[in-house]
């Protein structure tokens, strides 16, 4: 898979930013007592990393795409890995 250097940056900026509304996410829930309160926590946070992730300069699918290209394409993954560990 071809990904530029620069979308590979914005993919892993994205990804931290991600990985963190995940985790405030789960925090969350573990407190949350009913079963429509986590739905409605679960959409917020979806809509919170969509617009994360299109701040950091790419869009959901291309987001998608990368993630998914990643299992099939270790140097792409070792590259994704690497701008992550750089952009943190």
């Amino acid at each position: 898979m071809e990904v530029a250097d620069a979308t590979v940056s914005n993919f892993a900026d994205a990804f931290l930013a991600v990985q963190k509304i995940s985790e405030e996410l789960s925090a969350e829930l573990a407190e949350t007592p009913s079963a429509e309160v986590a739905q409605s926590l679960q959409r917020e946070a979806q809509n919170e990393m969509a617009q994360a992730v299109e701040e950091a300069g790419i869009s959901v699918k291309e987001y998608n795409d990368i993630a998914v290209g990643m299992k099939g394409d270790p140097m792409l993954a070792e590259r994704v890995e690497t701008a992550i560990n750089e952009n943190r």
